[in-house]
């Protein structure tokens, strides 16, 4: 899943979201024209299909104009199950989130 193409931005941004994830790992990615950048690895953690909370420093050299990419890679009996919600991208960094 790709996101709408994000501005330049300046200074550090947070990535922040929720998914529920089943018999599959979510990678998240920031792609530019010279770089792609992985932020962020979610692994499935065998847990009930229950929304998790997830988020991830962006480095600001590489926003601009971007896009985030959400791919998953199945495990070896198939993916379940994948959602996500509530994607954001905020200014600062994400400890200053709370």
């Amino acid at each position: 899943m790709w996101s709408p193409r994000i501005p330049v931005m300046q200074g550090p941004h947070c990535l922040d979201f929720r998914y529920k994830l089943r018999n599959a790992d979510l990678v998240v990615s920031v792609m530019n024209s010279t770089d792609n950048q992985a932020v962020l690895t979610v692994e499935d953690d065998g847990q009930a299909l229950v929304w998790h909370r997830a988020w991830a420093n962006v480095d600001s050299n590489v926003l601009g104009p971007a896009v985030l990419a959400f791919g998953v890679t199945a495990k070896p009996e198939a993916v379940d199950k994948v959602a996500l919600d509530d994607i954001r991208l905020l200014a600062g960094d994400c400890k200053s989130q709370g």
